[in-house]
């Protein structure tokens, strides 16, 4: 991995074989960065967030987030770091609504229709 002249990675951050860690980029502790990976110039990369293989990241990433993609996107949560940290299946689920009616429109608009829809 390359990191450059400004960039910070807190302990028990992971940036695996071939990574670019661009100056004044800051990767949280647990934060994991895939091979092969570009994360772009003053970038967070929050912690226990999960960057895949292979992406350009050129946007922060929530604490927790996965993202992925060529241009790389927020995907979901990442729930595999989750369970490992011993994260509760409930607290799990509440995170995944809470993300739900966030980040995917289409839920928040039929959640939205059902709470509030008044014949």
């Amino acid at each position: 991995a390359t990191v450059r002249s400004g960039a910070q990675l807190e302990r028990k951050a992971v940036v695996a074989n071939q990574s670019l860690i661009g100056s004044g980029s800051f990767v949280s502790a647990g934060a994991i960065v895939g091979g092969r990976s570009h994360v772009y110039p003053g970038v967070v990369v929050g912690r226990g967030a999960m960057v895949g293989g292979l992406s350009h990241l050129g946007g922060h990433v929530m604490p927790h987030g996965l993202a992925a993609g060529r241009e790389a996107v927020l995907r979901g949560l990442n729930l595999i770091g989750l369970r490992r940290s011993g994260t509760s299946k409930e607290e799990i689920r509440l995170m995944q609504d809470v993300f739900q009616y966030i980040f995917e429109p289409s839920v928040t608009q039929s959640l939205t229709r059902n709470r509030f829809y008044v014949p």
